[in-house]
This record gives C-alpha cells, sequence and structure tokens, in this order.
C-alpha cells in the first residue's frame, strides 16, 4: 500500500511538474511576444514623406573666383527648388535651407542676397536677414532678405529660411533664388585680393545634433 502512495504521489508530482513548466513556458513566451511586438512597432520608421532639392545649374556648390574684384556685379546667381510630399495626417514636415562654406573673405565682404520666388500656400516659409533689400547697383532685382558671411577658414554654416510643408501635401514646390555680391565699399579693399569662399547649399542640416547634411532627400516619420 505504502509503494503504491509513493507511486502515486510520484506521478502527481511529474505531472505539477509538467504542468508548471508549460504554465510558465507560456508566460515566458507570450511575455516576450509582447516586448518584442512593442519594440518592433516602435522601432519601424514608416516613411511618410520626402524632400528633394534640385539645382538650375544642376550643382549645389557655390565658387567664387579669386581674381573678383569689388564691385556690383553679381559674382554668384543660384535657383534652387525644395519638392516635398508630407503624407502624415496632422505633422507638418519641417525644412532648413542653408549654406556650408569656408571663407578667407574678412567679415561683412561678401553679401548673400534670398528671395522666395513663388507662392505656394501649402508651405510656409521664412527668411533669415534683412528683408525687403534692393540688390546695390541692380535696381530690378528687388525684395531680397540679405545678410553677411564671416571669415572662416575651417567650416561655418549659415542659415538662410526655414518653414515648413503642410500635412496631406504632395508634390509641393518653394522655389529660391540666391545672390551673392563682393560689394565695393568705397575703402581700400586690397587686403582681399586672392582671398576664396567654397560653399554649397543644404537642407535639413543638423550639426548640433550630429545628423550629418542631407541634401538630395529628407524623410520625416509619422
Amino acid at each position: 500500500m505504502a509503494k503504491n502512495n509513493q507511486r502515486v504521489w510520484t506521478i502527481v508530482t511529474i505531472i505539477t511538474v509538467i504542468l508548471l513548466i508549460i504554465i510558465f513556458s507560456g508566460v515566458t513566451y507570450a511575455y516576450f511576444s509582447a516586448f518584442n511586438n512593442q519594440g518592433s512597432t516602435e522601432s519601424i520608421s514608416m516613411t511618410s514623406g520626402k524632400m528633394t532639392i534640385t539645382y538650375t545649374d544642376g550643382k549645389s556648390s557655390l565658387l567664387v573666383s579669386k581674381d573678383i574684384q569689388p564691385s556690383d556685379k553679381i559674382i554668384i546667381d543660384k535657383t534652387f527648388t525644395l519638392t516635398g510630399t508630407n503624407t502624415t495626417s496632422g505633422l507638418a514636415m519641417p525644412y532648413k535651407v542653408g549654406i556650408k562654406y569656408k571663407s578667407t573673405f574678412s567679415d561683412g565682404q561678401l553679401y548673400y542676397y534670398l528671395k522666395r520666388i513663388n507662392q505656394n500656400a501649402n508651405i510656409t516659409s521664412n527668411l533669415i536677414g534683412i528683408a525687403n533689400q534692393t540688390i546695390p547697383g541692380n535696381t530690378i532685382e528687388t525684395g531680397y532678405t540679405t545678410g553677411i558671411f564671416i571669415k572662416n577658414k575651417t567650416e561655418s554654416y549659415l542659415e538662410l529660411a526655414t518653414g515648413e510643408f503642410k500635412a496631406n501635401t504632395s508634390n509641393q514646390i518653394i522655389t529660391f533664388n540666391l545672390k551673392i555680391q563682393f560689394p565695393d565699399t568705397g575703402m581700400n579693399q586690397d587686403s582681399e585680393k586672392g582671398n576664396t569662399f567654397n560653399g554649397e547649399i543644404v537642407v535639413n542640416y543638423e550639426n548640433e545634433t550630429g545628423v550629418d547634411y542631407i541634401t538630395k532627400l529628407y524623410n520625416v516619420t509619422d
């Protein structure tokens, strides 16, 4: 009789252990399933917008010749267009336009002039600098926002404009015209001879957060 009882308890114990293993295996599986699903949801970025930039001359570069003389001449004239699609339901797609550059010209010797040359209610824009200016010596070149470049032999960044593409919009276009001038100040500027300026138009410059320059494609997530 004792042997039978012992056998029963052994069987009960084995069954109990098996049940516990099954139960806890199920709990563990359910836990990790929930964890993985949540992690996957958070880590997958659904592309809901893109922005491209094109240049009328096919180049993003801005180069100034060493042989330029101070005058009313416009030494750089570049038109570029941002085309954006934002498929989010309520999230605006921001953009920044700027110039990363190196310059051996003294502070304030080179001026930029920026103008938005089309209207689009689906795109906002804030041009940075002194607004509603006429380019000196070019009376027909009106309505520009202007500012200066500073001397920097390594690399600097000058922000030109910020804005947003509204939600639920597709293939929206905003076009800018950028001009650069080396004006005659009426004072001796011989010290500027042989100086150089080498720059590039960039979009979504986020150097302060470690994001690289993006000039061709910009993605946002919903």
